[in-house]
């Protein structure tokens, strides 16, 4: 496996390490919930509750009182009729409101909680069928990032119009040959500000809405690219390096779920120390919370407190973990 060195396209990097974070906080798990799901995609908050979106072909979306653990709500059925989904996602709104674009039927849903039925829906036909982690911004404003089998570009869309491509992913698409090179996540604090969190470079980046750079911050001492080769005879390269998983922002931040292990190691043992790093809307590093295993999609609730998706377990997949004050 090649293993590159990028060298940043302007002086303004900034490097950071675990002690520029004011603590790091140990996690417990505070309740367990026996949940009926099959791998989750996302976990949102809206008032008192989270909605977990998941694969299944029934129930996609079920949300889940988290103080209680008790199931409340669910709906979504695969499907092509009335209130069903094809290749649903679904996304932060302002204020606890949130939306669901299904890019199967070419329409949004626009929901004020998550007991009511959508409050309006929307159908397009401007977005490519490659769209990921579509965010909110502003007014009628969104971003997301397409990802093609040769380039990753960060797009702005305003519904009813063609998406602009915006240059804030240029010098990588330049640089490499393969989007799944530097795949990652995307956020937006739902004003002017876009991160971009990548998998396998050890940092992540921030632009404004027009996609200029504004920030780059990196890992002292990592600065390295792990490229994905592709699979063969059904087997990941064994070298492929992951740094970070999601990404998941509010108004104070955003909070990055952060692993550095080979793709080998996280096979021959899910359950490892991970760490979920918060951080200001200026990309300044804030504190760090330590779980005592693996974690895939997390979701913060507030006072230190966060529900994770636990791909170890069977019986509780769902978990609320709070600090652990006995240390």
């Amino acid at each position: 496996m090649a293993v590159v060195f990028i060298s940043s396209c302007n002086n303004d990097t900034t490097y950071i390490s675990d002690d520029d974070f004011s603590e790091t906080i140990k996690m417990k798990k505070s309740l367990g919930i026996d949940a009926l799901i099959n791998d989750v995609t996302r976990i949102i908050k809206t008032g008192d509750e989270v909605i977990v979106q998941n694969y299944r072909d029934s129930a996609m979306f079920c949300v889940y009182n988290y103080k209680s653990g008790e199931l409340v709500h669910s709906w979504g059925y695969l499907g092509r009729a009335d209130n069903e989904y094809l290749f649903p996602e679904i996304f932060q709104l302002n204020g606890g409101k949130f939306g669901i674009n299904d890019m199967g039927k070419t329409k949004m849903e626009f929901y004020d909680d998550f007991t009511s039925q959508p409050s309006s829906v929307t159908k397009y036909e401007k977005l490519p069928m490659s769209v990921n982690d579509i965010c909110y911004l502003q007014r009628n404003e969104y971003v997301f990032f397409d990802d093609t089998p040769s380039k990753l570009t960060i797009c702005k869309w305003k519904v009813g119009e063609e998406p602009t491509p915006l240059p804030s992913l240029d010098y990588y698409a330049e640089k490499y040959s393969e989007s799944h090179s530097y795949i990652g996540f995307l956020g937006t604090n739902r004003a002017d500000k876009i991160v971009y969190a990548f998998n396998f470079i050890d940092g992540f980046d921030m632009f404004d809405t027009e996609g200029n750079l504004t920030k780059r911050v990196r890992r002292k001492g990592s600065n390295e690219i792990s490229t994905f080769t592709g699979y063969k005879d059904n087997e990941q390269d064994e070298d492929f390096r992951i740094f970070s998983f999601r990404i998941y922002t509010d108004d104070d931040g955003f909070y990055i779920h952060r692993v550095n292990s080979t793709n080998s190691e996280l096979n021959k043992s899910l359950e490892r120390t991970t760490y979920i790093e918060q951080f200001d809307w200026d990309g300044h590093p804030v504190r760090r919370y330590e779980f005592p295993m693996f974690i895939r999609y997390f979701c913060p609730l507030g006072d230190g407190k966060f529900m994770v998706y636990d791909i170890t377990s069977e019986d509780e997949a769902l978990q609320i973990f709070e600090p652990d004050t006995t240390n």
